[in-house]
This record gives C-alpha cells, structure tokens and sequence, in this order.
C-alpha cells in the first residue's frame, strides 16, 4: 500500500478514466474524494465499489469551471481526511465534432473552461494547501490531443494543448514547493464519452 495515509482527489472521479484512477489509487491505499458534476448515482458507485474493496472514498459534487465551488469543496476534503497530497485532473470532455467554421462561441468557451480553466483552479486551490503542508503531487489528463491536431475538434485540441503548457508552467514554479506536477496523455479510451 504504496499511498497509506494520503488523500488524493479525482475530478470527474464518476466514471470512465477518473473511476479507473479513483479505484487504482484507494487500491494503493489513499483516501479518495471522488468529484462528481452532475451524477451523483455513478460517483456514489464508485464509492461503494472503493469501500467493498476495502479502500476509503467519499463523493463531493463541484463544478470545477466555478472556483467558489472548488476552493469549497477542496476545503471540504483536506477538512474531512486532514490534508490534501494528491490532484488527479481528470474531468474534462466537450469531444463532440464541429468544423472550425462552426464552433459556437458557446462550445469554445465551454470546451476550454472544462479542459483548461478547470485544471488551473484545482491546481491553484490545492496547491495553495500543498505548498503549506510541505508538498504534494498532481496530475492532469491530457490527450493525444494535447500533441496532435485533430479534424474537427479544433476547440478540444486547443484546450488541451494549453493543458499541457499549463502543466509545465505549473511543474516550474511549484517545484521549489516539494510540488510536482506532470501530465498524462491517452490515446482514446473506450469509455461511454467514446462510445
């Protein structure tokens, strides 16, 4: 049990990738906040599936685009486990298809506040209380198309190309912190926002 005693949050901890991490890491032994937005019922699955396995977990709803929720709900896991030492940056999505003459005002700025914008207000919330307990780690899931550019999808390319600058920005200025931070970047993964 390589994390004992640590506490990890997973955004988009409900289902697809983020239920993959969640349950991985409470395997590992950490305590696990799974971060839903908008189904309670899959997130509390991936809860009683973390506790029959033996592991801790506890669900927390929070729209990571909105940082009064965020900075709330941060809060509310270090102040439930008594500390934060691990980020995982998995909720994300807005894959749908739209040409580049196409893309509505309104899917831009969706698509990059739930790739980018979101990443960078959990990063900046727990690394705050990272930085205070000495040091802590995360994690941000990118894509494959954070490095390749995609037909259609110039929006979520985008997002997640910053994604990953934002990632290395992050890795240079916290690492005086004991904080490291690194990104992930899957090919597709067969989950239902694929399917």
């Amino acid at each position: 049990m390589r994390l004992e005693g640590k506490t990890a949050i997973v955004t988009g901890g409900s289902r697809g990738i983020g239920r993959g991490i969640a349950e991985r890491l409470a395997a590992e032994g950490a305590r696990v906040a799974v971060i839903y937005r908008s189904r309670p019922d899959e997130a509390e699955k991936v809860v009683a599936a973390i506790e029959a396995g033996g592991g801790r977990a506890h669900a927390w709803q929070c729209d990571v685009t909105r940082k009064a929720e965020v900075d709330a709900t941060i809060a509310a896991v270090a102040d439930h486990w008594g500390g934060l030492d691990i980020l995982v940056n998995n909720a994300g999505g807005k894959l749908q298809a739209a040409s580049f003459f196409d893309i509505t005002e309104e899917l831009w700025d969706d698509c990059l506040d739930l790739n980018l914008k979101g990443v960078f207000l959990c990063s900046q919330t727990a690394a705050r209380r990272m930085r205070e307990a000495g040091g802590g780690r995360i994690v941000s899931v990118a894509s494959i198309s954070s490095i390749q550019a995609q037909w259609d999808r110039v929006h979520y390319c985008t997002a997640k190309g910053g994604l990953i600058q934002l990632t290395r920005t992050m890795a240079l200025e916290l690492a005086q912190f004991g904080i490291t931070v690194n990104a992930v970047g899957p090919t597709t993964i067969e989950t239902d926002a694929t399917r």
